[in-house]
């Protein structure tokens, strides 16, 4: 009975430890500090929250390592009941490591299962729906800039109602839409959206945020693209 006490207390203590690190690992990937992140990832080991692997997953991810991300997602997948949010999750993040490899075609599938997920699960507006459209954008980008510019400018309508101006959903919206308007040429509106996410982050994060790295080098396209009338912008990574 002792023993059996020791192990139940033992337990309890593990997942307590797991749920820390994996709350702390969050924290670090919506700061963009992906070298921290990975570290705790690397501590935690295997876990049975689907929700804990799938930031594992996101960590190997901005490491680029694409085959330890794609297996952890995948496990995500199994460890996730059907038709919930984190199937949803899971299979989105299988997609955007897809495209992150080159497989495009393969990625709109897994990224379109999980927006089918998300919208039976909540009709209407919410931030998985807007999440969906962000990563659709960014995979559409690459090969039908219209679908791309539709779902991005979709995605942002959606935080902006839910979030309000100030959040950093919001902010990386305006970046995507930004790309966009950069690579068709609508450079008063690149500029405008880059300007607004710029700020965002700035009031959010007063030590710097990683991606106003981002946003100055794309003013800086823009800049040189007015002088110029072209540009050649590349698409940055992108998150929900």
């Amino acid at each position: 009975m002792k023993i059996t006490c020791c192990l139940l207390s033992l337990l309890l203590i593990t997942f307590r430890v797991q749920a820390q690190d994996c709350t702390r690992l969050e924290e670090e990937l919506n700061k963009g500090n992906f070298a921290s992140a990975y570290e705790i990832a690397e501590k935690l080991g295997k876990v049975e929250s689907a929700h804990c692997t799938n930031l594992q997953g996101q960590a190997h991810l901005q490491k680029g390592d694409f085959d330890q991300a794609l297996a952890l997602f995948k496990r995500a997948e199994s460890q996730s009941q059907e038709n919930s949010q984190e199937k949803a999750n899971s299979l989105n993040n299988i997609g955007l490591t897809l495209q992150s490899t080159g497989n495009n075609r393969e990625a709109i599938t897994y990224l379109q299962r999980a927006y089918d997920i998300r919208k039976s699960l909540v009709p209407g507006k919410s931030e998985e729906i807007a999440a969906s459209l962000n990563d659709l954008g960014f995979v559409y980008a690459s090969t039908d800039v219209d679908i791309a510019l539709s779902n991005y400018e979709k995605s942002l309508a959606i935080y902006r109602s839910l979030l309000g101006s100030k959040n950093q959903k919001v902010a990386q919206s305006l970046l995507n839409t930004a790309v966009i308007y950069l690579q068709e040429g609508f450079y008063g509106e690149a500029v405008n959206n880059l300007n607004e996410a710029l700020e965002i982050w700035q009031e959010l994060y007063s030590e710097g945020h990683p991606n106003e790295g981002i946003i100055y080098y794309y003013l800086a396209e823009s800049r040189k693209a007015t002088n110029k009338g072209k540009t050649t912008t590349k698409l940055p990574s992108s998150w929900g």
